[in-house]
């Protein structure tokens, strides 16, 4: 069974009075997600702060629904979407809908499985009622955004916001800063973890949420003079720490505007000097970023973890061949003995697994 189909014969079944303007709509949203044009943040803040005041909560309703790999269905109903404010729900949402990106082919191709669905009686509506529909919209609408049948709002009441399936592993981190913004006027957040294990993902989108600064410490490699023996046999020594102290964790202390350079492994010089502004998030992103010798700097603590499998196949894919070979040989065995030293996941608030 296709995937898409999967998905269809799931909605099929818990939406038994869904119909074939429901069925596009599903298609349009699984490959682009919200359609609609957002012009006007704050009137689609407004428009939601507005909706969420008319739900009530539904204790056994799920955060998500299904659609498809890349978005999902944010439940507005669901009592765990409700633990976050209509800010962080409005600019997740605005966040996804800038991130469209149309591919037709596989929009038709969605469509042509549910046609060939509907030809085979899969659905509550007769193949001619959705070819004549499908039609209908190809000629006269293609890819234009719809809203949901009369007979599917007045039978299930559909109230959600169409988000990015990445934000479903960065609720819980997003759920720990919102709190933690509540009691300290600034919240460092820093993401540890193995390689490939999406904290480059994490920061990206958790920058764009907050408006918070990244630091990364991928920019602080060692310099080839300290690889020594000693030096690369300690847990963590892979990384210039004693920098990476001076440079970024003491300054952060006097919540002000500072800078760093970027270490260029090309050349093995400092080069890029990279500017921090102050801000009430600021994010730290990498490896051995918990390190126990930088102190307890971080207000969130939070590890990435992966499955070997996944990790080698994204590294194979986002580096190549010749790097992965490094990877596998060199760097995950020198995070990995960091990771187990310092006990670095049961250190933090919390661990988020990307399988």
């Amino acid at each position: 069974m296709k995937p898409f189909e999967k998905i269809l014969t799931a909605h099929t079944k818990k939406y038994p009075k869904i119909q074939p303007r429901d069925i596009v709509k599903l298609a349009l949203q699984s490959e682009y997600g919200n359609a609609h044009m957002v012009s006007d943040e704050g009137a689609m803040l407004a428009r939601l702060k507005n909706e969420l005041d008319e739900i009530p909560v539904q204790q056994d309703a799920e955060m998500f629904e299904e659609i498809g790999d890349k978005y999902v269905r944010l439940n507005l109903a669901s009592p765990e979407t409700r633990e976050f404010s209509p800010e962080i729900i409005n600019r997740i949402f605005i966040i996804s809908s800038r991130e469209t990106k149309k591919n037709s082919y596989s929009f038709e191709s969605k469509l042509f499985t549910a046609s060939s669905m509907a030809n085979r009686g899969l659905f509550p509506f007769s193949a001619k009622e959705f070819n004549e529909y499908l039609d209908y919209y190809t000629k006269r609408h293609m890819g234009e955004a719809m809203s949901h049948s009369s007979a599917y709002k007045d039978a299930y009441k559909p109230s959600y916001r169409v988000i990015l399936s990445v934000w479903k592993k960065l609720f819980p981190i997003i759920k720990a800063v919102q709190d933690a913004s509540k009691e300290n006027s600034r919240v460092i957040l820093t993401i540890d973890g193995m390689a490939a294990s999406g904290k480059s993902t994490a920061a990206k989108y958790l920058s764009q949420l907050f408006n918070a600064p990244v630091i990364h410490t991928d920019h602080f490699f060692l310099p080839p003079e300290m690889r020594t023996k000693i030096r690369m046999d300690e847990p963590g020594g892979n990384l210039h720490r004693e920098r990476f102290f001076t440079d970024v964790v003491e300054k952060l202390s006097a919540n002000e505007d500072f800078s760093y350079r970027i270490f260029d492994c090309s050349k093995n010089v400092l080069g890029e000097t990279v500017s921090v502004p102050y801000s009430k998030v600021l994010i730290v992103e990498g490896a051995y970023s918990l390190h126990p010798y930088f102190g307890d700097y971080a207000t969130v603590k939070v590890c990435m973890t992966i499955g070997p499998k996944t990790q080698s196949t994204r590294i194979m894919k986002r580096n190549g061949a010749i790097m992965h070979k490094r990877f596998l040989t060199e760097w995950i065995p020198l995070e990995n003995t960091y990771l187990k030293h310092f006990s670095i996941s049961e250190k933090c608030d919390l661990t988020v697994d990307t399988v």
